[in-house]
């Protein structure tokens, strides 16, 4: 996990964000109030309203979550489990080929999603700014491909062509690790 997490791909400031959810460090309506900090009885998801707002729910079960890393999925065509924790969703986020620049790509986009999911449920409990589930996967590909650009020396492929072919971008350009 280490290597992976720590990817020269992505900003430092990501890389801990992602560390800090898998180690459960992220304040969520219920770790916040599981440390006193906050006494409000509203412990429900700030971007669904489902269900109590922990790690696994905001990034995995959350319907805002869920419809988000579907939209992923399909992008880069592929097929996934539907995981119960960050942990499983992060293995799983393994890919079964040897592709290193594929997998640091694939990496990129994980640690956009959570981001950018993070950032629009702060929106919407900081600022009542509801962010819908097709603008902030259109974050996720705008974060991913802007972090592959600035800090892959010849990634010559646009914006465009991230979006239509994410995986064949990237397979040309075998240096992203």
């Amino acid at each position: 996990m280490h290597k992976r997490t720590w990817s020269k791909l992505i900003p430092t400031k990501i890389s801990a964000f992602g560390w800090q959810v898998m180690q459960n460090r992220i304040p969520t309506k219920l770790n916040l109030y599981q440390r006193g900090i906050v006494h409000d009885n509203n412990l429900m998801c700030g971007l669904c309203g489902d269900d109590i707002e922990d790690k696994n729910h905001l990034f995995i079960h959350c319907r805002v979550a869920h419809s988000v890393r579907s939209k992923c999925a399909k992008w880069w065509r592929f097929l996934t489990a539907h995981p119960k924790t960050c942990q499983e969703d992060f293995e799983q986020h393994r890919l079964p080929i040897k592709d290193s620049s594929v997998q640091a790509g694939w990496d990129v986009v994980w640690f956009s999603t959570l981001w950018s999911l993070w950032l629009a449920r702060n929106r919407k409990i900081f600022k009542n700014q509801v962010c819908e589930e097709e603008r902030i996967f259109e974050l996720v590909q705008l974060r991913a491909f802007s972090w592959i650009k600035s800090r892959t020396t010849g990634y010559s492929f646009n914006f465009y062509e991230w979006m239509l072919e994410p995986l064949l971008s990237l397979k040309a350009k075998r240096s992203l690790q």
